[in-house]
């Protein structure tokens, strides 16, 4: 692996390893959305949807490398 290559792969684990941990702790948020504001619930869907996606993702990547 180039330098450069390593470089980008560290940034990206830590952007999943980030967008992990940021969806583990909107899961455990233990609140009643319903008496939340508008812009939290928002904050919380929008953050869920990153957990999601980046979930997706590791699906896709860890299918690829099996492939191989």
């Amino acid at each position: 692996m180039t330098p450069e290559e390593k470089e980008f792969m560290d940034a990206l684990t830590n952007l999943f390893t980030t967008a992990q941990e940021f969806g583990l702790t909107l899961a455990s948020i233990d609140t009643n959305e319903r008496d939340l504001p508008a812009d939290i619930r928002e904050l919380v869907e929008q953050g869920r949807e990153v957990a999601r996606a980046v979930k997706s993702f590791q699906r896709l990547v860890r299918k690829r490398m099996k492939v191989r």
